[in-house]
């Protein structure tokens, strides 16, 4: 990820990354915008992490050309990033018992 990049000193990289996110950000605020199921305060959630992610490129972006002027490779010669779990999955105590069972019945 593009913290990760930064942490190592890959600078061009992380801006890479950035400028990736960026534009498919932009895209999904854009059709944000149109969705009607959406309420105000989500769209302005996505509003809002657009301006931040629009911030940190731009950070990113001055501090690469003024100080590390590292090349920034085009994404698609990034390798991939892999998946990570963000939570540990667990299963419930109890499991397939029928008192623990919260939804057993309710569409019969």
């Amino acid at each position: 990820s593009a913290q990760e990049s930064a942490a190592e000193h890959l600078y061009g990289v992380q801006l890479s990354r950035l400028q990736s996110a960026l534009v498919h950000a932009e895209r999904a605020a854009k059709e944000a915008k149109d969705v009607e199921g959406l309420s105000s305060a989500e769209k302005q959630e996505v509003s809002s992490r657009l301006s931040r992610l629009k911030h940190l490129t731009a950070e990113a972006d001055k501090a690469n050309s003024n100080i590390y002027q590292d090349e920034v490779p085009h994404i698609s010669k990034l390798p991939k990033l892999e998946p990570k779990l963000l939570v540990k999955l667990k299963d419930p105590e109890g499991e397939g018992d029928a008192a623990h069972d919260t939804f057993k019945g309710l569409l019969t």
